[in-house]
């Protein structure tokens, strides 16, 4: 987690503050990184990276979370501890922050990656107040963390790496000794945001689009 206060602990019991939601029926404990399996933490990293870079916007800071066991519950500082609905993931406009849930046998990568994607989507959507509009934000959202989650997963579950470019790439040349196999590529191509995956390996590129387009019109604009 990257912090903005001079106080780290402060910054991060504001994030935990900010996320408790008294009448949620279950109490979650707050985790950093570290804590974190490696392959879940960077497919969550690659899925808010890819988000950021997609729909424009600085990213927010990430944290993890899983449900508190009943010691935690009776002995754990309050202010890594903290209640909400059962739910994979969390966004919080007050502090810019998402939170992705890691249940020890419950969080996958590629379930992380479409979670972070999913999560970044809703910090850009306008706060409204019926529960109608809040329905078809959450399906947007939906929709939007399943796109990028397929976008990001590659041969048997491997997360891949989010590169971009300046211009359409070109095969056997573009990100060449960098990009490895499933890597994927964001460019701008008159205006609208293209994504490429590598077919070929680190040695020969192989750019192709992927076969299906973002979900949300708007966003290819």
């Amino acid at each position: 987690m990257t912090t903005t206060l001079d106080d780290p602990l402060a910054r991060y019991r504001q994030i935990i503050k900010s996320w408790n939601e008294p009448t949620g029926e279950v109490t979650y404990r707050s985790l950093l990184g570290f804590y974190v399996d490696d392959k879940v933490r960077e497919a969550a990293e690659a899925g808010l990276k890819f988000a950021c870079l997609h729909l424009g916007v600085e990213a927010p800071e990430m944290l993890f979370y899983r449900e508190a066991a009943p010691a935690e519950k009776a002995y754990a500082p309050a202010d890594i501890l903290f209640k909400g609905p059962s739910r994979n993931g969390h966004a919080d406009r007050t502090t810019r922050t998402i939170g992705i849930r890691v249940e020890p046998k419950g969080c996958r990568p590629h379930l992380a990656a479409e979670v972070a994607a999913h999560e970044v989507f809703h910090l850009t959507q306008p706060q409204l107040k019926s529960d109608a509009e809040k329905d078809a934000q959450e399906r947007d959202a939906d929709a939007y963390g399943k796109w990028a989650g397929d976008v990001l997963v590659w041969h048997e579950g491997v997360i891949g790496r989010v590169h971009t470019h300046k211009s359409l790439p070109y095969d056997f040349i573009t990100l060449r000794g960098v990009a490895n196999s499933g890597d994927v590529l964001l460019v701008e191509d008159e205006g609208r945001r293209v994504v490429l995956r590598n077919f070929g390996d680190a040695d020969i590129p192989r750019w192709v689009r992927h076969y299906a387009s973002c979900p949300i019109d708007e966003l290819e604009l």
